[in-house]
């Protein structure tokens, strides 16, 4: 009598760790603390390179730092909260719509030729994240917490 072997089969999501929502999460955190700290250490020169308000990058910069240790705390819990998840990944895709608008001129926001090319990549970056943090959020619903 031949012994039948099972092998077990996964989803693919059920592989892997970590996902790729906190993957996604995870390079947020990178990016807006990156901001945040440039925009506090460097609000002046930041200022006459993009043509933003000097007076508001050190507020900005204490808000998105704020927002990034937010993002930390998501990408974190173990399982993910799916609703806080999302709630980041839809301020991404609103980030990309907002500076798109700005960019488009929609949005009157006095800007440099580089503030201009800045916030062109701003759209990029936020909309590159909200989409893999909303992909990510799919392949693993079934891991997170509702």
């Amino acid at each position: 009598m031949a012994t039948q072997v099972q092998t077990p089969v996964y989803l693919s999501s059920e592989r892997r760790s970590p996902s790729l929502l906190r993957y996604a999460l995870l390079a947020d955190v990178a990016v807006e603390a990156v901001t945040g700290v440039a925009l506090l250490i460097a609000a002046g020169p930041i200022a006459a390179f993009s043509g933003f308000d000097a007076a508001w990058m050190p507020v900005s910069g204490i808000v998105v730092l704020l927002y990034a240790a937010f993002i930390f705390y998501v990408a974190n819990e173990k399982p993910i909260d799916s609703r806080k998840a999302l709630l980041v990944a839809f301020l991404n895709i609103d980030g990309a719509i907002v500076s798109a608008l700005i960019v488009m001129g929609v949005i009157a926001v006095p800007l440099t030729q580089a503030g201009w090319w800045t916030m062109f990549i701003a759209v990029d970056v936020f909309a590159l994240l909200g989409v893999a943090q909303v992909v990510g959020w799919w392949r693993g619903r079934s891991r997170l917490v509702v």
